[in-house]
């Protein structure tokens, strides 16, 4: 079964979506892929997994990321 999701975070600035994009990168794995794209001052994430237990996995460090981007944007 082929899971997909996308996630949308919006930013203070599109600095800051920016910034975040390029700290998110691509990642993927053999169950999993992870692509960031910056627009204006939001960054959407889109995920793409071949079953549900990957799609977690991918989603929980998707929103870790996004935690630790978000906690140092307001250092």
């Amino acid at each position: 079964m082929d899971c997909r999701g996308k996630l949308e975070f919006e930013f203070s600035s599109s600095k800051s979506a920016n910034d975040a994009e390029r700290a998110m990168g691509e990642s993927s794995s053999e169950r999993s892929s992870i692509k960031a794209k910056a627009g204006g001052e939001s960054l959407v994430v889109e995920i793409r997994a071949k079953d549900p237990v990957a799609m977690r996995a991918a989603l929980n460090t998707c929103l870790r990321h996004i935690k630790v981007i978000n906690d140092l944007d307001g250092v």
